[in-house]
């Protein structure tokens, strides 16, 4: 509703989905700036995405309804998963390449979120912390979380950039190669 705190706050994922059928329709000026967006906050994907942002600031908060101010988002790897996907599905259709390298660069980047000591972990919710000790005090990093819901996601797009591959403006063998085993990994998790 408008006039309401909440609505001034953008879901990532959200937002992706509707991003995505507007793609779908050809409206790609629309679907661009929102891109250009993410390409900037996110220094064309050398940063995390965040799971939401002020729409008026661009900062990366979340809103509780019923509380006064604005949380601090943090990067979760569906929100990564989906502006990757959708970065990809735009440069296909525009020859952009930009958001084709905000895409790449994306995908390079969820090896943050991967624990490597396991087999087949599937990718976390929140990127992969270790434990720290200093000066003989442990500190705990926040609890990992494997969703069905990012995993998915994760594999969905991997398949979805495969089938655009000859499409995208950059062929790109390491990222194909990426993909591949991105969507090997997910199927393993997944079963």
């Amino acid at each position: 509703n408008p006039g309401v705190k909440l609505s001034n706050y953008a879901d990532t994922r959200k937002e992706a989905v509707i991003l995505e059928a507007l793609l779908k329709q050809g409206k790609t000026e629309l679907v661009g700036k929102a891109l250009k967006f993410y390409y900037a906050r996110s220094n064309g994907g050398n940063d995390p995405i965040y799971s939401s942002y002020n729409a008026k600031t661009g900062e990366p908060q979340y809103f509780i309804p019923g509380f006064d101010n604005p949380y601090n988002a943090s990067p979760d790897v569906g929100s990564q998963v989906v502006i990757a996907n959708l970065a990809f599905a735009y440069a296909a259709k525009t020859q952009d390449v930009n958001v084709y390298n905000l895409g790449k660069n994306l995908v390079n980047n969820l090896s943050a979120y991967k624990r490597f000591d396991l087999k087949n972990p599937g990718l976390s919710h929140l990127p992969v912390k270790n434990i720290v000790t200093f000066n003989g005090v442990t500190l705990w990093p926040e609890a990992e979380r494997y969703t069905t819901l990012d995993n998915v996601a994760a594999y969905l797009m991997a398949n979805d950039v495969l089938n655009i591959q000859e499409s995208l403006p950059v062929r790109d063998a390491v990222l194909i190669g990426q993909l591949e085993e991105l969507k090997s990994a997910q199927e393993v998790w997944l079963r």
